[in-house]
C-alpha cells in the first residue's frame, strides 16, 4: 500500500478502508413491470455480518467484470438504452475510505 489516506484541503485526512474480511457481491434481478434489469453490488464484511455498502443500477445485462483490491472496486456494466437502440459500457470505480 502506497500510502494510509488522503489529506484533504481542511487538512483533515480520509484514511483507507482495507479489511481483508471485504467480500464484494453482484446480484441481478429483474423488475416485470419495467421489463428491465437491474444489478446491485454489496460490500459485506463477513466476520462482522453487516452490509458495508450497497448501490444498485437499473436497466442493464451482462457480461459483468467486477475486480476488488485493497480499498477500490471497479465494475464493468453492459448497459443498453433502448431510446437511442444503442448499448454502451459503464465502468463504476468505488473508492471505499473513511472519514475520523
Amino acid at each position: 500500500m502506497h500510502s494510509i489516506g488522503r489529506v484533504l484541503g481542511d487538512r483533515n485526512v480520509l484514511y483507507k478502508y482495507v479489511n481483508p474480511n471485504l467480500l464484494a457481491v453482484l446480484t441481478a434481478g429483474g423488475d416485470a413491470a419495467a421489463q428491465a434489469n437491474s444489478l446491485s453490488l454489496y460490500l459485506i464484511d463477513v466476520v462482522a455480518g453487516r452490509i458495508v455498502h450497497s448501490q444498485t443500477h437499473r436497466r442493464c445485462g451482462q457480461p459483468v467484470t467486477l475486480v476488488h483490491s485493497e480499498h477500490w472496486i471497479v465494475v464493468s456494466i453492459h448497459r443498453v438504452l433502448v431510446i437511442y437502440n444503442n448499448a454502451t459500457y459503464i465502468f463504476v470505480y468505488i473508492y471505499i475510505y473513511i472519514y475520523i
